[in-house]
């Protein structure tokens, strides 16, 4: 899992949708889920395109 989180985090550039701040409410259930889903854009690294 670490690796993977590692490879997502370092291989994409990331940028939030909309420009209100991260709701960090937690929802029902045994895991904790956030009451509002994080949202996200992603592309590439100029660097893994070459």
């Amino acid at each position: 899992m670490g690796f993977f989180l590692g490879t997502l985090l370092q291989c994409f550039e990331w940028r939030r949708i909309g420009v209100e701040k991260v709701d960090t409410e937690e929802g029902l259930g045994l895991s904790l889920p956030k009451a509002k889903p994080l949202q996200a854009l992603f592309k590439p690294h100029e660097s893994m395109l070459n």
